[in-house]
């Protein structure tokens, strides 16, 4: 709600220059990362202990400082960001690192809920400070927006630090193990993080117009969004979860679950066009037409059900699997770019969101194949 308003309060050019900064922190986080909240995960259930979290907590957080130099250098030569902008995206992913690896140390924990809160901290941080910024005046700008985020940032990231010291009693040295799972788990995240940011930079690219972008975004704000909350909130039990059954649940179970995802792309598909169309009548008004509307609104759904492949992956893959899986799934941002400059579709909007959908199917179909042939190789051991 807090972004909606600010598209309104800054322009649809303002907004989209905000946005390019919101959906970069994700995309430098997930590449300094490494995937190593994910495999710590999966090693500290597998051992029993999170002695590992604090030495690759410092390691990330240092990765994420460079890595967001070279972003904020990269959008200030492409873009003009201007210094505050600029500053932002070098800062703060390595701010919300921390609370990453905090959020995973609680999952580890099987505190879910405050799990799923640290992990969206700087971004329910930020909404907060948004809307109370927007409540005293009537004048927003997209600097109000990029303030927000490096303040939610910095909070989180304090809210990190109490979790790691909360829940993790032992330090051990760096493993080359967590680096080597955690490969196959960036590389499987980063087609999403990627063209999350990569659709708009690209129409805003093509279009030689932020505003171009920054409807997009307005209309995936209303629409994807809400489904990648609902998949982010799944995925925090699913992964954990998974591990745990795949030692007990046999493998016929496990294929009837990746089934039962894949069947429930229509109906979630329906629910989140029609909660569209009534929402959008009384509150958003982005004007995005019905064509739209459905591409996007199927994206959504495709967004939630790969929380189960993605989860029986993580859980029961070797890491060769996981990383072939992984790499071929890169093949989403090629189609995404190919997409967005090839197709000959002059709306903004149904352009983004008709690139948007072809890059997602190819990586939900890749991983529900691998997801199969996983389970079938589980099945062939037993």
């Amino acid at each position: 709600m807090a972004e909606l308003i600010l598209s309104r309060r800054a322009g649809m050019s303002g907004f989209g220059e905000y946005q390019l900064v919101r959906q970069a922190i994700p995309l430098i986080l997930l590449i300094s990362l490494i995937g190593v909240d994910q495999s710590l995960i999966r090693v500290s259930i597998e051992n029993g202990s999170t002695s590992r979290f604090v030495p690759h907590t410092k390691a990330a957080a240092l990765l994420s400082l460079a890595w967001g130099a070279i972003a904020g250098f990269a959008l200030h030569k492409f873009f003009r960001t201007d210094p505050l902008t600029t500053a932002t995206v070098i800062i703060a992913p390595a701010l919300v690192a921390v609370s990453e690896l905090g959020a995973a140390a609680l999952r580890v924990n099987r505190k879910y809920a405050a799990s799923a809160v640290l992990q969206q901290g700087y971004r329910l941080c930020a909404a907060l400070i948004l809307l109370g910024s927007m409540a005293l005046t009537n004048t927003t700008s997209s600097s109000d927006g990029v303030i927000a985020l490096a303040v939610g940032s910095l909070i989180a990231c304090a809210c990190g630090c109490l979790a790691l010291i909360t829940t993790v009693h032992t330090d051990t040295s760096l493993s080359r193990h967590v680096y080597t799972m955690g490969l196959g788990f960036a590389v499987s995240g980063l087609p999403f993080a990627a063209i999350d940011w990569l659709d708009q930079a690209l129409l805003s690219w093509k279009f030689n117009n932020l505003a171009a972008g920054g409807q997009y975004a307005t209309s995936k704000l209303c629409i994807v969004y809400p489904a990648i909350t609902l998949a982010s909130v799944l995925g925090f039990t699913a992964l954990p979860e998974a591990v745990r059954l795949s030692k007990t649940m046999p493998s016929h179970a496990l294929k009837k679950t990746n089934i039962l995802a894949l069947l429930a792309v229509v109906p979630l598909t329906l629910l989140f066009y029609i909660v569209y169309l009534i929402s959008d009548r009384f509150l958003f008004d982005t004007q995005a037409s019905p064509t739209a509307a459905l591409l996007l609104a199927t994206t959504g759904s495709i967004r939630v059900a790969y929380v189960v492949p993605s989860a029986l992956l993580g859980s029961i893959s070797s890491s060769r699997r996981l990383m072939r899986t992984s790499t071929l799934s890169l093949g989403s941002i090629a189609i995404l770019t190919a997409s967005i400059l090839i197709l000959p579709i002059e709306n903004s909007v149904t352009l983004g969101a008709a690139s948007l959908l072809f890059a997602t199917f190819f990586r939900y179909l890749v991983a529900l194949v691998s997801t199969h042939r996983a389970i079938g190789e589980v099945q062939t051991r037993e």
